[in-house]
C-alpha cells in the first residue's frame, strides 16, 4: 500500500501484516463464510487471552525483527506477553505551539470534509456522522456539518497509544459495542466506522471548542483502553489499543483549523500521509 512520507517528501510502499490471510477472509468464498466468526467478540476475546499470556512471548522477537526499523532495544525478557510488548510506552514529543493542530496518534492520515446533512464520504463509502457517533451523540452531529473528519489509521506496526490534542475537559463519553473488521481498505464495503466496536468522547477544548474523538477497534482484538480522566492537557496520553490495527477519528467544526498543504494535497489524491503522535498537521485558526 502506498503512503506519503512527509518528512522525506517521498512515497513508500508499506509492508502489510497478514495480507494473505486478509485476502482469504475478504475475497474468497470459504473466507467470507468464516468471516462472521472471526470478527465476532467471542473469537477476539479468545485471541486476546492468548496475546496476554506468556505463551505469546515467542512472537516478540519475530515481530521486532520483521517490522521494527528504529534503534529501540527490544528483548522478549522485558515483557510478560506479546500484548505487553505491543502496548509498551514510547516517548511522544508533542509540538508545544498552542496554534499547532496535533496528530493524536502515529498513523496514516486521511482528511475528509463533512458535507450537507453532516455526511462524510470516507474512501468510497458515505457515512452520516450521526451513525458514526451512535444514538447517544446524534443530536451533536449536525454541528459538524461542513466541518472536517480526520481519519488516523494505525497499522499493527505503529505505536498504539494516543494523546489529547488540546487542553480541556471530557464532557461525555460512551462505548458502542460492535464487531471487529479490519480497518484496511479491503473491508470498506462492511462500513467499518459504523459496524466496528468504538468509543466516542466529546471534548470541550480550550482552542478548538467542542470536538469529538472516536477510537475504533479492529480485527485481532483492537481493545480500546481509555484512562479515567475528566480534565486533560495537550499531549497527555488519552489511552491505547491492545493488539491489532485500529483507527482514531477526529471530528472538528467548520473554520476551526487549517490543515498543512501537503496533507490536503495527498488526501485529494487518495493517498494516506504518515504522521507521528504529537506532530503538527495544521494550525488552529482564530487564535
Amino acid at each position: 500500500m502506498r503512503t506519503y512520507d512527509r518528512k522525506n517528501k517521498t512515497y513508500i510502499e508499506e509492508k502489510e501484516t497478514q495480507e494473505t490471510l486478509l485476502h482469504f477472509f475478504y475475497h474468497t468464498g470459504p473466507g467470507r463464510f468464516l468471516l462472521k466468526a472471526v470478527t465476532g467478540s467471542g473469537f477476539n476475546r479468545l485471541l486476546g487471552c492468548y496475546y496476554k499470556s506468556r505463551l505469546s512471548r515467542h512472537k516478540i522477537a519475530k515481530f521486532s525483527k520483521k517490522f521494527l526499523t528504529d534503534t529501540e532495544e527490544i528483548g522478549p525478557a522485558q515483557f510478560r506477553s506479546f500484548n505487553d510488548f505491543f502496548i509498551r510506552r514510547q516517548r511522544v514529543e508533542a509540538d508545544q505551539r498552542k496554534s499547532s493542530l496535533l496528530a493524536p496518534a502515529t498513523s496514516r492520515l486521511s482528511v475528509y470534509e463533512a458535507g450537507k446533512y453532516a455526511s462524510v464520504r470516507i474512501k468510497h463509502t458515505t457515512y452520516r456522522i450521526r451513525d458514526i457517533v451512535g444514538r447517544q451523540g446524534r443530536e451533536l452531529a449536525g454541528a459538524y456539518e461542513n466541518g472536517l473528519c480526520l481519519v488516523f489509521r494505525l497499522a499493527v506496526t505503529d505505536y498504539h497509544r494516543y494523546i489529547f490534542i488540546d487542553d480541556g475537559v471530557i464532557k461525555d463519553s460512551w462505548h458502542i459495542p460492535g464487531i471487529l473488521h479490519t480497518v484496511r481498505p479491503i473491508a470498506e464495503k462492511y462500513r467499518v466506522y459504523t459496524a466496528n466496536s468504538r468509543t466516542v468522547s466529546v471534548l470541550a477544548t480550550e482552542h478548538l471548542g467542542e470536538i469529538i474523538q472516536i477510537e475504533v477497534g479492529a480485527l485481532t482484538i483492537g481493545a480500546i483502553v481509555n484512562h479515567p480522566k475528566h480534565k486533560f492537557r495537550r499531549g497527555e496520553e488519552k489511552g491505547y489499543f491492545e493488539y491489532g490495527g485500529s483507527t482514531v477519528v477526529l471530528l472538528i467544526k467548520q473554520d476551526k483549523v487549517k490543515l498543512d498543504g501537503d496533507i490536503i494535497a495527498q488526501s485529494k489524491k487518495g493517498v494516506e500521509v504518515r504522521v507521528s503522535a504529537g506532530e503538527k498537521i495544521g494550525v488552529i485558526t482564530g487564535m
